[in-house]
């Protein structure tokens, strides 16, 4: 609610203005956006080896498990870390498989 206040008094907008034009001709990326792109780093980091252990431990591929599964590049998340780290895997699975795929975390950024 503050960002969307700050979005319309930055462009001198009405009160009640539509938030989501504001935010695109501004390039201004809502909060929400910010926390995906975020998860969606540091899921793709531990994938490639560049965070600690522990960071990749809780970031396992469904690929990684005994049996096959439908969407490999999926990503599931221990029981025990609680309903905030829940959240994560599904901004992940919710990618493109092109996406979950690329092995280049640059050109992943680039591309969300």
């Amino acid at each position: 609610k503050i960002q969307k206040k700050m979005i319309r008094n930055i462009a001198n907008a009405k009160y009640n203005a539509h938030t989501d034009p504001l935010f695109s001709k501004q390039e201004i990326l809502k909060i929400e956006d910010l926390h995906t792109i975020s998860t969606i780093r540091i899921i793709k980091k531990a994938h490639l080896n560049q965070t600690p252990k522990k960071i990749q431990n809780l970031f396992k591929k469904v690929s990684d498990t005994n049996r096959p599964q439908r969407y490999p590049n999926n990503i599931k998340i221990r029981a025990s870390e609680g309903k905030t780290m829940k959240e994560l895997p599904e901004k992940w699975n919710n990618l493109p498989e092109e996406y979950k795929e690329e092995q280049s975390y640059n050109r992943l950024i680039q591309n969300i």
